[in-house]
């Protein structure tokens, strides 16, 4: 009988059962993926594969030179090779690894090539490794023939343990199949949990009750079991309640190079019978039993998180160790609600002399002269910048026009009254005369003062500097030259750099309530970008009594402090500082979890 017979009862499942039996052989092997190749028509055709990611090795083998050649040649000389190989890895670089290929016989007849990748210097010795194979194999088929129908298939249980990756199925299906296969009275699966072992399935049932004594007696041998204890094979009684044999099997897995229990488990035959199995195959199924049950806890795990896998972990604990986290959670909350520890409010701001001006054009025309440049230091009433207005221009010409006209009008009419008093005082068209005259006086008048007006607005086009300052618009020439401007347009800045300075933070509106609060937040301690190991002290000013949105929309309080005469000639207005308000005291608790705690609060009072 071939292998293919021994482990599949038919062709559609012969590649499911050959994994499981590779499954074990990786197992055994340390390998970390392995492959079955057929090449008995002719080119290696593959059958299975496993532990080597989604892409089929009889395609990237293509990359490969000379692999499928290799393995032809194990083939036909029914030999086994060890091979060193490089393969590039996702990053570009390389990784060196070892390939084993073993010739699969059975019975005298070949069936094929076992494939093995490990990494570079962890392959063992191509004896060892051919027994650890053969080992395997030889199980498989032994129990095989022993079985008698497809349910006592030792191939056939592999598959139906390994069908799934549900922790409960996997459960069930170890602890069902085991029965089946052995003929034992019940089989009992747990795993520990902390000091306890929680069962997780019992042959023949498909719910538990854990208040039960039968169970809690299981999870007890069973703890023995994993703790060290000898649990009793025989017990010497014929009672059909208490078993007669009872066989503990500890499920380990590898972690790190070492055996660690995964699991127990229990198998119990009430009467002694010749046809069931003995122990020792029992214990041969076992590491099977372990790899299927490992793979379903794995799966199980990165479904939960680390939220249900801490309470798995907690699970366990017994009741001294719930008091225990109990009283330390306790201690804990109150000392994060008693300890004080200083309310410091972080926020940002912006470093600018105190006394800074924003030049405004004031008038519609455009610029005709630029006077000054970035960084010019300029006395008080320097000219700036000249402008014109060519509106202006007109009007002063047509006040100037009308004055003229007016002025031309007033001395005609003097000139007829003086020859009209000659002629005739009291006629009534000299009473008109000086009425027209002084008339056109009061609209000279106010022509004159509109005239004024217009001068002192043409006068003002040549825009001065306030004080003794410095230019800080860049690159006014190119910003400003041969430009309109309207009114309201901002020209130049003039600052002085020598005076006092000042830092206008911007506090976040959820920093408010400390901040209102505070009873030590007179002072603000900073640092600038270029000297983030200086800090420097400013003393507050006053508080906006407003939100003013940020660049981001966000409604923040403006906070302005003086800072004082600057030593330093490396600070430029603009700058933004990183600023500290001490805002006092408060619990450690609220002092770290403020902006959680602020929330919960709001929220609780809304609802």
């Amino acid at each position: 009988m071939s292998l293919a017979d021994e482990v599949s009862s038919s062709s559609s499942a012969y590649a499911d059962r050959l994994r499981a039996v590779l499954d074990v052989i990786l197992q055994k092997t340390k390998a970390f993926g392995g492959a079955i190749w057929d090449v008995r028509k002719g080119p290696p055709e593959l059958v299975c594969q496993t532990d080597l990611g989604d892409r089929r090795l009889d395609e990237a083998q293509f990359d490969w030179p000379g692999h499928a050649e290799k393995i032809q040649h194990v083939a036909r000389a029914r030999s086994s090779e060890t091979v060193a190989a490089e393969f590039e890895t996702h990053d570009g670089g390389t990784q060196s690894l070892e390939l084993a290929f073993l010739p699969l016989s059975q019975g005298g007849t070949f069936q094929g090539v076992l494939e093995l990748f490990f990494l570079a210097g962890r392959s063992p010795e191509t004896t060892e490794l051919e027994r650890l194979v053969q080992s395997v194999l030889t199980t498989a088929v032994e129990e095989g023939r022993a079985a008698s129908g497809a349910s006592n298939d030792f191939a056939g249980w592999l598959s139906r343990v390994h069908a799934s990756l549900e922790l409960e199925a996997v459960a069930l299906a170890i602890v069902n199949e085991t029965k089946a296969w052995s003929r034992w009275d019940r089989v009992s699966l747990g795993v520990p949990r902390g000091a306890r072992v929680a069962i997780l399935a019992v042959s023949g049932l498909d719910g538990l009750d854990h208040r039960s004594g039968a169970v809690r007696r299981i999870a007890r041998l069973m703890s023995e079991g994993l703790a060290g204890a000898n649990v009793p094979t025989e017990n010497g009684t014929d009672d059909d309640v208490r078993p007669a044999r009872i066989l503990a099997l500890p499920l380990q897995r590898q972690n790190a190079g070492q055996a660690v229990p995964a699991g127990m488990l229990l198998c119990e035959l009430f009467q002694n019978r010749a046809d069931v199995r003995s122990e020792e195959d029992l214990r041969r199924l076992a590491p099977h039993a372990a790899v299927a049950l490992e793979h379903a806890l794995n799966w199980d795990r990165s479904r939960k998180g680390w939220m249900g896998r801490l309470g798995d972990s907690l699970a366990g604990r017994p009741a001294r160790a719930w008091l225990l986290a109990a009283l330390l959670l306790t201690v804990g909350i109150i000392l994060l609600a008693v300890i004080p520890a200083p309310l410091v409010i972080t926020s940002s701001g912006r470093l600018e002399p105190v006394r800074q001006r924003d030049i405004f054009a004031g008038e519609t025309g455009f610029v005709e002269k630029l006077e000054v440049r970035h960084g010019d230091l300029v006395e008080a009433g320097t000219p700036l910048i000249q402008l014109r207005s060519p509106a202006l221009e007109q009007e002063r010409n047509r006040l100037s026009g009308e004055m003229q006209t007016v002025q031309q009008q007033i001395a005609d009419l003097e000139t007829l009254r003086g020859e009209t008093n000659r002629l005739d005082r009291q006629s009534r068209s000299l009473d008109e005369l000086i009425a027209r005259i002084e008339e056109l006086k009061v609209m000279r008048d106010g022509l004159r003062d509109q005239l004024n007006v217009v001068e002192e607005r043409i006068a003002s086009l040549t825009r001065v500097s306030p004080f003794l300052g410095t230019v800080l618009t860049w690159d006014p020439e190119s910003l400003l030259a041969g430009r309109p401007v309207d009114r309201s347009d901002r020209l130049l800045t003039v600052a002085d750099l020598n005076g006092e300075w000042q830092i206008t933070l911007f506090v976040d509106q959820r920093d408010l309530a400390p901040v209102m609060n505070g009873a030590e937040w007179e002072e603000v301690r900073f640092v600038t970008a270029d000297q983030p190991d200086q800090v420097r002290k400013a003393r507050i000013r006053n508080l906006a009594q407003t939100m003013v949105p940020d660049e981001n929309l966000q409604p923040t309080l403006h906070v302005v402090a003086d800072v004082g005469q600057l030593e330093s000639t490396s600070d430029l207005p603009g700058s933004i500082v990183v600023c500290e308000l001490n805002c006092g005291t408060a619990p450690v608790g609220y002092v770290w979890f403020r902006r959680a705690i602020d929330r919960v609060v709001s929220w609780w009072a809304l609802w």
